[in-house]
């Protein structure tokens, strides 16, 4: 799923699964870009998003996911969930060229 950086979703057997509702940031951005308009959101209960967990799944996926995820979050006004991705990158002494911590 491109535009599912926190890994929420994976395609298995050619259909969207849910794979993590943990990692579900509750953005949207898979729901705008489906193009088969067969996305919903709903509300249940779960774990609380975890910004450090999700940036732990999101790390093995490359350079190009890990620089998705916080513009993603900017885009979105979530500048606190940002700022958390980009303490965990510090953290972890991962450089990305383009991300501002």
């Amino acid at each position: 799923m491109p535009d599912c950086p926190e890994g929420a979703f994976r395609i298995i057997d050619g259909k969207a699964r849910l794979v993590s509702d943990l990692f579900c940031d509750g953005l949207d951005a898979c729901i705008k870009s489906c193009p088969q308009n067969a996305l919903s959101v709903t509300e249940s209960e779960t774990e609380s998003y975890d910004e450090r967990r999700v940036m732990a799944n999101i790390v093995p996926q490359g350079v190009n996911v890990i620089k998705a995820h916080p513009e993603h979050l900017l885009s979105h006004g979530e500048d606190k969930l940002h700022n958390e991705a980009c303490s965990y990158l510090d953290e972890s002494g991962i450089k990305i060229q383009g991300i501002d911590s």
